[in-house]
């Protein structure tokens, strides 16, 4: 989890955001194809910044929406990785649709 993010977490007004989902997401590099590789990388993959926001939301006394969108990357800072892009169209749709669009989208 960057600093920045973590910042912007513990800003959220726990009054105006303890009802009303807060969503988490974060990037991962694309996981290798070898089973051996993979769970070396398992570490880095597994613990991102996703679920730790997530707890640290809970922590808060926030609510985070029940999934967390992990996205893939081909590189540290990206681009994204194929089929990315989509996936992460579709998890908004779910969101939007589960709770509902906010107020003027």
């Amino acid at each position: 989890m960057t600093g920045r993010a973590k910042r912007f977490l513990k800003r959220l007004k726990r009054e105006r955001w303890s009802t009303r989902p807060v969503v988490v997401f974060d990037t991962v590099m694309r996981l290798p194809e070898d089973e051996r590789q993979r769970e070396r990388m398992a570490k880095w993959t597994e613990n991102g910044a996703a679920p730790r926001m997530r707890a640290l939301a809970e922590k808060r006394g926030l609510s985070p929406y029940p999934d967390m969108l992990r996205v893939e990357v081909t590189g540290i800072r990206g681009p994204l990785a194929p089929g990315s892009l989509s996936r992460s169209k579709e998890f908004a749709r779910s969101v939007i649709t589960s709770i509902g669009a906010p107020p003027g989208v």
